[in-house]
């Protein structure tokens, strides 16, 4: 495969990432988006993004996050509930 390919094969999990933000995402399924083993989508995507899968992804949750922060009134613990069930993002913006 070409590095394009691989390029376009990334920003087809991109594209998965950003339309199912809010639900858990599993390294699986975006290896399966790329048409890649979970090992190999791994390695594409840290050499074409520059930072891993969970590294994105998390950041683009705190991104959005941040954005509606900004530009709704809802509270912390509403948008952190529902973007990451875990409560990270709480942690993140009360720390």
């Amino acid at each position: 495969m070409s590095y394009q390919d691989h390029e376009q094969a990334i920003q087809r999990s991109l594209n998965f990432i950003e339309q199912h933000m809010t639900e858990p995402l599993q390294l699986n399924r975006l290896a399966e988006q790329a048409g890649y083993s979970r090992f190999h989508f791994q390695r594409v995507f840290r050499k074409i993004i520059g930072r891993s899968v969970a590294e994105y992804v998390r950041e683009r949750r705190m991104t959005q996050s941040a954005r509606e922060l900004i530009t709704t009134d809802q509270r912390v613990i509403d948008i952190a509930s529902r973007k990451n069930p875990s409560r990270e993002l709480l942690k993140k913006f009360t720390t």
